[in-house]
């Protein structure tokens, strides 16, 4: 008998993580750090709770409804409306590799092969020019990432969703005032570090061809593959760790449930403002840049709030969510 079991540090790692895509695309100073994790960090955690164990035909049914039609509503949109909407890429992506990924768990009997098929494919990735994959199309070595980390979702998900390493972490966070204090300051130091790696490998030049560090713009042929590896996990696993904290903040949680809507309708908005504060005055400094930035971010924010309303009361299947956050035991 299966036993469905509500996982509310997962909803609130979405939420995190919407919060920072919304960031990323405004003109918060803060693109780099925020462009080196947040989209890995929704492919790992589909992977956390991936199941092969329904037909392809049932898989292929509930992630059509849940992915497809979202992005197939959407796209007809901005398309009659004449507006650029990109950040759809992401749901057409994740359906392609989630199919890919549910071939590779069924017909590799061992972990084993999945990992080296992914560490292949990662060995093989790369956004420049220079690299093997350099001249296939973007929306292919798209999907080849997005497989890698929904397979390490999917290969950590045992240890991380199955056992009862989470809930023995935040039932120590919350009954044990030191414990809590001593994790609060070590998270705050680990934020602290990995933000200074970013912005010094950036201002190093570490990056393939100059540019900061997104989804798929670090080179293996330039960069090392310890960086690559790394740096977005060194995000993913803060966003992880801080969800443990702020599990129980009902407003982070219901944003992670509306998060595939929120990924869908914020980016004109943002575009659109991004044009106009371009033009006010001082907008090369630091302190208006935060200034403009912040103000952006509330404006889009609360439209998003509005469309997830009118979305859940209209057409709740448009918030058929990124990724389940119940788990089958």
């Amino acid at each position: 008998m299966n036993k469905t079991t509500y996982l509310p540090w997962l909803d609130t790692a979405k939420g995190i993580g919407i919060i920072l895509v919304i960031i990323g695309h405004s003109m918060f100073p803060m693109h780099t750090l925020i462009d080196s994790f947040h989209m890995p960090l929704f492919f790992v955690l589909s992977g956390l709770t991936f199941s092969a164990k329904s037909t392809f035909r049932s898989f292929v049914a509930k992630k059509a409804k849940r992915i497809l039609f979202p992005f197939a509503f959407w796209s007809i949109l901005s398309y009659i409306l004449g507006i650029y909407n990109g950040p759809l890429w992401f749901l057409y992506t994740l359906f392609c590799a989630l199919l890919i990924a549910w071939l590779l768990v069924k017909k590799c009997a061992r972990n084993i092969l999945i990992i080296i098929i992914g560490f292949t494919t990662l060995l093989l990735w790369g956004g420049g020019g220079n690299s093997l994959l350099g001249n296939i199309p973007i929306d292919i070595v798209r999907i080849l990432s997005a497989i890698i980390y929904i397979v390490f979702g999917y290969l950590c998900g045992p240890s991380i969703i199955k056992s009862n390493f989470t809930k023995n972490i935040f039932d120590r966070i919350n009954m044990q005032w030191y414990f809590k204090a001593l994790a609060t300051i070590g998270l705050g130091i680990l934020i602290i570090i990995y933000t200074a790696i970013i912005f010094l490998l950036e201002k190093q030049h570490l990056w393939a061809n100059n540019n900061p560090f997104s989804f798929y713009s670090l080179n293996l042929f330039r960069e090392p593959i310890l960086l690559v590896i790394t740096i977005p996990l060194g995000g993913i696993i803060i966003t992880f760790l801080s969800s443990l904290f702020l599990q129980r903040i009902k407003g982070l949680r219901w944003l992670g449930k509306n998060s595939i809507v929120i990924m869908c309708v914020h980016f004109p908005l943002c575009q659109f403002l991004n044009k106009q504060i371009a033009q006010m005055p001082h907008f090369e400094t630091i302190k208006y840049k935060l200034l403009y930035g912040l103000s952006e971010y509330i404006i889009v924010f609360l439209f998003c709030l509005v469309m997830v309303l009118i979305c859940n009361r209209f057409i709740p299947t448009l918030s058929g969510g990124v990724q389940s956050t119940k788990h089958s035991n």
